[in-house]
């Protein structure tokens, strides 16, 4: 059963039918979630209350609202139009309430307050007393966020567990240092060393059918997950589901050269989900379909 502001809780909150999520698996307290809201043209009216929890709604506009209004605890305050890019946090002990009478569509960061404590520790951070209320501010960074985010909302998302851990995470990062009120810089993250890369690098390849958190690459090198990111991307020039994608693609090449098996054996066996799945990466990456790789085709794109 799903508990927090996030997916069916809010759709029925804004009288639509359906709000895919996503919501990252590897956390130990709670988990962070992102939704999108999208109503029709005459908007959702008010929308109900949503219950009273220890959380945070950080809403990113996907596309500027022409009208809407804004409650805290039945009080009116916010009343205007919003430009695509702006956000606003809300605190949910301060049942919040919106009337929207147009069109919106927006991404919906959930942010539980028993995560902060436990982000801090795990990225050295000191921890915040909470996120500031805010109706309205331009935010190129989460914008950014639930750009990357938006498409992928109701589909399957491939590498999943590490491509939205890693948006996630560092969106609440983004949040942390912005809005609660840390003025500490982050911290200067070097290379990876040899044994760190090496043991991340054979995580992530052994991890192509299963599957492997930021967290427990984190872990493995003994760092922070934050330091871990901007270090394994100094070391490598990819973040980490990037590299991995890159990976399977290299993976798969030398099998189609050098076995007999299938294509779509070969796809599976690289922990992609389907043949089809196979063909598009190899086409955005290498500029050749699997079949031309195997048939000798000249002219791919060096990963």
């Amino acid at each position: 059963m799903q508990y927090g502001a996030y997916g069916v809780e809010l759709a029925r909150r804004f009288n639509i039918d359906d709000a895919p999520f996503m919501r990252t698996s590897t956390l130990k307290s709670e988990q962070l979630a992102a939704t999108r809201v999208t109503t029709g043209s005459r908007g959702s009216g008010l929308t109900d209350y949503i219950p009273v929890e220890k959380a945070y709604i950080v809403t990113v506009r996907l596309q500027g609202i022409a009208k809407f209004e804004s409650f805290r605890a039945g009080k009116l305050t916010w009343k205007g139009s919003c430009e695509a890019g702006t956000m606003s946090i809300m605190n949910l002990q301060d049942e919040p309430q919106l009337h929207l009478p147009t069109f919106y569509d927006c991404v919906k960061f959930y942010i539980p307050e028993i995560i902060i404590s436990e982000l801090a520790q795990s990225n050295e951070m000191p921890q915040i007393r909470d996120l500031r209320y805010l109706p309205t501010v331009t935010d190129p960074a989460m914008h950014t966020f639930a750009k990357v985010l938006a498409p992928l909302f109701g589909k399957p998302i491939h590498d999943g567990s590490l491509f939205f851990d890693h948006v996630a995470i560092a969106a609440y990062l983004h949040l942390a240092r912005t809005y609660g009120g840390l003025d500490r810089p982050l911290p200067q993250a070097g290379t990876l060393a040899d044994w760190q890369l090496r043991r991340a690098t054979e995580l992530l390849a052994s991890s192509v059918e299963d599957g492997v958190s930021i967290q427990a690459l984190a872990a493995a090198c003994e760092l922070p997950v934050e330091r871990f990111l901007r270090a394994f991307k100094r070391s490598t020039g990819l973040p980490p589901h990037r590299w991995l994608r890159e990976y399977k693609v290299k993976k798969a090449t030398s099998m189609l050269r050098d076995t007999k098996l299938s294509i779509s054996e070969i796809a599976y066996a690289c922990g992609f989900s389907d043949q089809a799945h196979m063909t598009r990466l190899f086409v955005a990456l290498t500029g050749n379909t699997p079949g031309a790789v195997r048939k000798g085709a000249t002219g791919s794109r060096v990963i």
